[in-house]
This record gives C-alpha cells, structure tokens and sequence, in this order.
C-alpha cells in the first residue's frame, strides 16, 4: 500500500531529487530547491521557517568560474552558500539577467507556501549528492520536522530522506523514524557518458530511486488547465533539448543521438581516438 500525501516536494540536496520525482511523475510544479545545491539541510528548514531571508538578493550574488563549460551561468550566495546554476543565461550581463531570476524564485517560494498550507500532510524528500556525503542525521531531520510543523500548525510534515549507499550497493528496506523514512539507496553513474565514457558525477542511474518513490503518491490538486499549461511546457522543453519542434521531430532526434553514441562507443572499443580523429577533422577543415 503506498503512503498517500497532499503535497509531496523536493528538498534537495541538488537537481537530482527534483529530477527523481519529475520522473516518477510526483513533481507537479516547480519549487525553489529544485535547481539549486550547496546549501545543508537544517539551514533549508530555517529558511522555509524564516520566509527564505536573504534567499536572493543580488548583493550577495557572486559569479562562480567552472570547469567545463554550461549554456548558463553559476552564481553563488556569499551568505547563504547556495549555487544556482541554471537560472542565469550564458553570455546575458548579470543586471539584465537577475529580475527574471528573482521573479521566478518569488513565484516559487509562493508557490511552495501555498501548496504546503493547502495540505494536510506533507512529505519533503532529500537525495544525498551524488559528489558528496551531506545527509542529515536523525537528530537533525528531526529537529527541522520540529522547525516546519511550527511554522505551518496543522500540517503533516514528513521526510524522506534517501542515501547514496556505500559502493552503490543495492537498496535496503527503509527504516521508519519519527515523522520521516530513511533508505539507503543503490544508485549510480550512468554507463557511457561524457568523452572518456566514466560519466560526469551527476550523470545518475535514478532507477533505485525510482523504484523507492513508487511507494509513494501525491494528491494532483491542479486545475485541468493548469495540467495542460505544464504539460505542455514539459514537452516544448524536452524538444528544445534536441532542437525539435515536434513529437515526430523528437523522435528522429532522439534516434539520431542514441546511434551516435552507439557508434562512437563502438569506435572507442576498438581503440580510436575521437578526439584526435575529431581535431585532424578541424585541421582540414
């Protein structure tokens, strides 16, 4: 029997938990960690309690240098820790950037306070990062349970809170706490991604996460045209990522790319260097 909650949101600790409930079909709207890391878990519970004070002010706003190249921009929070990175075009000037930045956030944050006070029981979920350990202890989810439920009186509130197991092994049975479930989980790098074919470190296998969420639902309280607008959002983002325009045009996209890395994989297996073959090319040209 699944447990069965009005409202079910990610709390971090990066993209990878709102990712994991997109794809479980238990993320119904956007919300303010979803696309965010580098803050820890009790300072997310003081920030809901405290109305996320200090969240985005552009005075605290710095510019962060990366390694590889992204189609945004990564700003940090010099008082807070947070990263955003993805809410920043690449290329725009930070002054024309940053109110559609602060706009999209507010809706959000509203949007999150809405949706908690409008339910009677609430599950936050918490996915260890894929590049560090930084899951709470007991003692501290229980503390920011204690936080939240002063914060909305009336109101449910529960956790979830899924670990990276050790190695990546396979998944335990959760353990149940006091308002919040623990499970160490088996997920991993995803095979044959980035040039070397190791994977980038948020490249994850989110199937052992999946097969956790499954024991859990939420209500869809969204007005029919509210389904539609997000529905139809989903899909002009998920072909935009192939530069599609169509469901047909995805399609032969997604195709095209699966036998690329078929024959590229394939190519590395016998030893070619692409990126040598890839540079000659260059040269030629």
């Amino acid at each position: 029997m699944k447990e069965r909650f009005d409202f079910i949101c990610s709390f971090g600790s990066t993209c990878l938990g709102a990712m994991s409930l997109r794809d479980a079909g238990l993320r119904l709207a956007s919300f303010p960690f979803d696309w965010m890391r580098g803050i820890p878990f009790a300072k997310r519970a003081e920030l809901v309690a405290n109305d996320f004070a200090g969240w985005f002010e552009a005075k605290d706003l710095e510019y962060l240098e990366l390694k590889e190249k992204h189609v945004h921009d990564s700003y940090r929070n010099r008082a807070t820790g947070a990263v955003f990175p993805h809410d920043f075009p690449h290329g725009v000037p930070f002054e024309e950037a940053y109110p559609e930045a602060r706009g999209k956030y507010d809706r959000r944050i509203a949007r999150l306070y809405d949706c908690v006070r409008r339910s009677k029981r609430v599950l936050f979920v918490w996915v260890e990062c894929p590049m560090e350990k930084d899951s709470p202890a007991d003692a501290e989810v229980a503390a920011a349970r204690a936080l939240l439920l002063a914060k909305f009186p009336g109101v449910d509130i529960e956790f979830l809170v899924i670990d990276r197991a050790p190695d990546d092994e396979a998944t335990a049975a959760p353990v149940r706490g006091d308002g919040f479930w623990r499970i160490s989980c088996g997920f991993r790098k995803t095979a044959e991604q980035g040039p070397d074919g190791k994977g980038r470190p948020w490249d994850m296998d989110t199937a052992p996460i999946l097969k956790v969420l499954t024991g859990f639902e939420a209500v869809d309280h969204r007005t029919r045209e509210e389904r539609r607008r997000h529905e139809a959002e989903r899909r002009r983002k998920k072909y935009a990522e192939l530069g599609a325009k169509s469901a047909l045009g995805f399609v032969f996209a997604k195709l095209g790319v699966k036998l690329c890395k078929r024959v590229m994989n394939r190519l590395r297996r016998r030893g070619v260097d692409l990126a040598a073959v890839f540079e000659a090319q260059l040269r030629k040209d």
